[in-house]
């Protein structure tokens, strides 16, 4: 977090074919921030992102945290906006899942370790 901070993105900007960015929640017991680094894809203006906590049994967090207070703060190359999150849709979720596997193949195989759902975030500009 501090490296992508520092380097505005520079460093730790990619990971895997895909960029990185900061998310910065309210955490949902504590209300104090909480960032962590993600990666995203763009659609039509708004970033997705993916709740896979590397296949684990339970969502990660941050998603709890979203569920909880969906304005966040995302911190990209471009600088910091604040966002809206929302699960995405099922015809969403059907377009963008294919998009995200062929990005990284980690979401082709995390599915298949775990028995939830794993949810597919979009986060929207607030202007929008």
């Amino acid at each position: 977090r501090m490296l992508f901070r520092l380097s505005k993105g520079r460093i730790a900007g990619r990971i895997n074919g895909m960029e990185t960015f900061l998310l910065t929640t309210t955490g949902r017991k504590s209300k104090m921030p909480r960032t962590v680094p993600l990666l995203f894809l763009e659609d039509h203006g708004s970033l997705v992102i993916v709740a896979t906590n590397s296949g684990g049994t339970t969502n990660p967090d941050w998603w709890f945290n979203i569920q909880s207070d969906p304005l966040v703060t995302v911190t990209t190359r471009n600088g910091e906006e604040r966002m809206i999150a929302r699960a995405a849709t099922p015809d969403e979720t059907t377009t963008m899942w294919p998009l995200l596997a062929a990005t990284n193949m980690m979401y082709d195989y995390y599915p298949r370790v775990t028995e939830r759902e794993i949810p597919l975030i979009y986060l929207d500009p607030i202007d929008r």
